[in-house]
């Protein structure tokens, strides 16, 4: 499979001379173009993932936690994993909990809802 495609071939051919050739043609001969790939779009387009997937690696949002480096995120991570904890004793404690049609994903949407407000607010 090629991933470029050539230059634009130009072949002369006589009527009823048989294959096309590659000579200079006489003005009874007829020229036709075959038609051309597109250029080089999926070595272009990986080029390119490639160079903007290494670009973004220099530096990484961290917090230093008792002397170890974590990533910001687990912290933020951790932070909406406690307020669905505390949202689901609240809702357990007024009985909501029973009436809520989906307590597993109420309780996830709460906790994404925490940790990317908390992403936003914090390190935005």
């Amino acid at each position: 499979m090629r991933w470029c495609a050539p230059e634009r071939s130009v072949f002369y051919s006589s009527p009823g001379r048989g294959s096309p050739s590659r000579r200079i043609p006489s003005h009874t001969e007829r020229v036709t173009e075959r038609p051309t790939q597109p250029p080089c779009v999926p070595g272009i387009l990986s080029a390119l993932l490639l160079v903007s997937s290494t670009s973004g690696c220099s530096s990484s949002p961290s917090r230093n936690i008792l002397g170890s480096y974590f990533p910001s995120w687990m912290v933020c991570a951790l932070g909406g994993l406690v307020v669905a904890l505390l949202a689901r004793f609240a809702l357990k404690a007024t009985g909501l909990l029973t009436e809520v049609p989906a307590p597993l994903v109420v309780l996830l949407c709460i906790g994404c809802a925490t940790t990317f407000g908390l992403w936003l607010l914090w390190l935005a």
